[in-house]
């Protein structure tokens, strides 16, 4: 019998590695845009067994907040990142090494002092104010703070090379309908 020969036998090679890279790279955008969007989801689950009455406005503004600052934040991590990638690109794990030992110190001193506060287990259910987490005072900084690592996300995005629309439409999309779950 007689086989011949692919005509060009580096595209079938190609074809696959190209196909596994779109896998594999929109496999590792849903699941960063999953792990982002868990404090959003949190918070919206804590908002709304907080509100008695949930109207439209009510269940929209949360979710259409927490995506929009994810996604700019991403966005703005990802300009910096592919920005300052060569200027940076040999001391960075320098400054990865640096932050994760101030984070670590950080939380030795703060378990330390914590030992040292007495600490009575009625202080927990001390009464308090409750605080609206749908006025815009509040909303605004908790979209800051749950938006940081999206951030770092973008910044690795750019550092990987990936550009920005798709992981940002899909991170957008997917703290929205978390968002609304939660």
């Amino acid at each position: 019998m007689y086989f011949r020969r692919p005509a060009f036998p580096g595209r079938l090679f190609y074809c696959s590695h190209l196909i596994y890279t779109i896998i594999m790279n929109l496999l590792l955008i849903i699941i960063t845009s999953l792990a982002l969007s868990i404090d959003s989801f949190t918070i919206s689950l804590v908002a709304g067994s907080q509100s008695k009455k949930l109207n439209n406005l009510k269940i929209f503004k949360l979710p259409v907040y927490f995506a929009a600052s994810h996604s700019l934040f991403t966005a703005i991590g990802w300009f910096l990142g592919f920005n300052l990638e060569k200027y940076i690109s040999s001391f960075d794990h320098w400054i990865a090494f640096s932050l994760l030992i101030f984070i670590g110190l950080k939380m030795i001193i703060f378990s330390i002092k914590v030992r040292k506060k007495k600490f009575h287990i009625k202080d927990l259910f001390a009464k308090k104010k409750k605080q609206k987490i749908n006025d815009n005072k509040y909303l605004i900084p908790i979209c800051i703070a749950t938006s940081i690592d999206a951030f770092g996300i973008g910044l690795s995005f750019a550092f990987i090379n990936l550009k920005l629309t798709i992981p940002t439409l899909i991170i957008f999309s997917t703290i929205f309908i978390t968002s609304i779950i939660g």
